[in-house]
Order: structure tokens, then sequence, then C-alpha cells
């Protein structure tokens, strides 16, 4: 990731900065002029020479991926990822019925419903405003992309660690609720995330993701992200959820 691209991200945590969109009522309007609820829109124009612009960030729980010592294959077969049997938000649930998670290249994923009470609030959010990913609605035809990133290598590059007075807290959290992580064929261990009360995973492991804007859009515009989904389509998808022709494939 270049580092100008690190910059915008940082900017993100800094309560002196406006945010660049806006938490309100979406306009789309799905079958049986049902509505889509929020959505995320942008508060400024953004031009052609502005583009990639970080427009907000996704918060909520990650739940790394299996590390690559474990992820190569030995005798004794493969690593299994567990971290997909229930969300960090719903324990013992079926990670099928959560809208809100977001899997990224890097591995693992992020469970925006996991702090909803602190990223949730009305339309302007309570805790950081650019923290709204998860609003973020649907559509094939879409104006933005995910992009991963490691929240030491933002902080590092940027020297925002040094200056946090003023600062949003960083809007993702280390998975630390005792559950399944992964099956290590290698040394026939389940490994699982640490509990609250113990020491929690590396800050190196933490991941991030913040929405892109790769075409130029104009104030008061809704920004979208095409889910990529495939069928099957989880349980929160059916009805509704309408696929690019790649998608349907």
């Amino acid at each position: 990731m270049r580092e100008a691209m690190r910059r915008q991200i940082a900017r993100f945590l800094d309560g002196s900065i406006a945010p660049r969109v806006r938490v309100a009522e979406s306009r789309i309007v799905g079958e049986n002029d049902v509505r889509a609820g929020r959505g995320v829109f942008s508060i400024e124009d953004v031009s052609a020479d502005q583009l990639p612009a970080a427009m907000c960030i996704y918060p909520g729980v990650f739940s790394p991926g299996i590390p690559p010592h474990a992820a190569m294959p030995g005798r004794m077969g493969r690593a299994e990822y567990l971290a997909n049997l229930s969300s960090p938000s719903d324990p013992g649930k079926s990670i099928e019925d959560n809208a809100y998670l977001l899997n990224l290249d890097c591995g693992g994923y992020l469970d925006g419903r996991a702090l909803k009470s602190q990223y949730d609030g009305g339309e302007m959010l309570d805790g950081n405003p650019s923290a709204c990913g998860q609003l973020v609605n649907h559509a094939f035809n879409s104006n933005l992309e995910v992009l991963s990133f490691a929240w030491n290598e933002v902080l590092e590059a940027t020297d925002a660690s040094a200056k946090m007075d003023g600062c949003y807290a960083l809007p993702n959290e280390l998975r630390a609720d005792g559950s399944p992580w992964y099956y290590d064929a290698n040394t026939s261990d389940m490994m699982l995330f640490p509990r609250p009360e113990e020491p929690p995973l590396s800050r190196k492991l933490l991941r991030g993701a913040a929405l892109v804007l790769f075409r130029p859009i104009e104030r008061g515009e809704e920004l979208l992200l095409d889910y990529g989904l495939k069928e099957p389509y989880p349980k929160w998808a059916v009805g509704w959820y309408n696929a690019s022709a790649d998608d349907a494939k």
C-alpha cells in the first residue's frame, strides 16, 4: 500500500479533520417498495485527479486468518480454519445469519456488528463518524472497492501513534472470546482465540479495511459496494440481492 493511501486512512483517526461522509436514509428501493435502510453518502465532490480516495473505514472485531506457519500443508494435511463457525457478535450461532461480515483479501474477516453499540448511532455516529463502512449498501454497479491494511503499518508510516491526543480510538479490535481459531494439522492442536482475561494476540495481526472510491462522484451521492456474493446466498441476502452477470456464474 502506498504512502499516500496510508496517510488518507490515518486521517480517519484525527478528530480535528471533518469526515468525508455522512450516514442518512438510503435512496435504494427494492421490490415492493422495500427500502434499504440507512446508507453512506459523500459530503464532498471527488474529482478524477483525487482518485483513489479513501472515504470511510469498516469498524468491528477482526478474526485473523490461519498464520503462515500453520497454513503450509504438511505430512498430516492442511490446517482448518474454525473462526468462521461463529462470529464474534453471535457466539454459538451460524455465521450465515450475520450480514455485517467483511472478508479481507489478506485473510480473516471483520465483524461489523461486534462493535455496533460503539459505531452504530444515528445520522452522526457515536464514535468515529468515518467508521461507518458496515452501513454501505450493495450495488453491482458500485463506486467503491475494499482495501485491507495492517494498522501497525498505517500508524508507523504516518507517526499517528505518537499523536493520539484528540484522535479517535482504532475502530477495529482483535478477537478475544476464547472461541476456536484453527486446527493445526501438523501438531494436531486446536488453537483458540485468547479469552478477555488472557494476554491478547499480537497487535501486528490487527487488520482494517478502507472503502476506497475508484470513480468521481458528486456531493450527496450514495456510496455503494458490490458485495460479490456467490450462490447459494446467505439467508440475509435471499430475496433482494442482485448479482452482476459475472457473480451469477
